[in-house]
């Protein structure tokens, strides 16, 4: 067991019986049964990215990542399975946050974004999970909350075409709305008030 597992383990004896702070998942259907609207996205990925790969998330994964610009999603594999006669099984995966290094607005890469921030979030104490008090709008307890989830992956593909990046993760996450990604969710105005009478 190593020692994520360990600490895992732990959280989840200590708070067996509190309630935990769920993550809000809501699957944008609309987006989602379009076929056309996912095959363009589908051929728009395949245009400007690389192949995908996957690697567990780790304080340093960022140190055997790409030093190249690409998209990146943080995803959670649950440990639930279901087997079918064909061999094949069914895994729940939720994507918790879709991100981007390079294209208009940076000039980052895979390898420098990770550094610069998810390796202070990821690995940190399962507890974290159970903690009250997190601004569930503040970007910075979201992802001191949820990326301690274990076991959790990241997902990448290194850009082709970098000027891509910024409508490719705007398209990402509208397609998958991760809750993490607080950015380009839907905000809510307040009017002025209006006299009734």
């Amino acid at each position: 067991m190593d020692v994520m597992d360990a600490a895992l383990k732990s959280a989840l004896t200590s708070h067996l019986s509190d309630d935990i702070i769920p993550l809000k998942i809501t699957i944008p259907l609309t987006r989602q049964i379009n076929k056309e609207f996912c095959k363009q996205i589908t051929k728009e990925l395949s245009d400007a990215l690389g192949k995908w790969e996957f690697k567990r998330a780790t304080k340093t994964l960022g140190n055997h990542l790409p030093d190249l610009p690409g998209i990146y999603m943080f995803c959670f594999s649950s440990s639930f399975k279901l087997e079918f006669d064909s061999r094949e099984c069914f895994n729940p995966i939720s994507v918790l946050y879709v991100g981007k290094a390079g294209g208009n607005s940076n000039n980052g890469t895979l390898k420098s974004r990770y550094n610069s921030e998810y390796k202070n979030y990821v690995g940190e104490s399962p507890n974290n999970l159970w903690r009250k008090g997190a601004d569930k709008t503040n970007r910075k307890d979201l992802l001191e909350r949820a990326l301690c989830i274990h076991p959790l992956e990241l997902w990448f593909a290194t850009a082709s075409r970098v000027s891509a990046l910024d409508k490719l993760e705007k398209d990402l996450i509208h397609l998958l709305n991760p809750p993490l990604n607080t950015q380009l969710q839907p905000k809510l105005r307040m009017l002025a008030p209006e006299k009734a009478f």
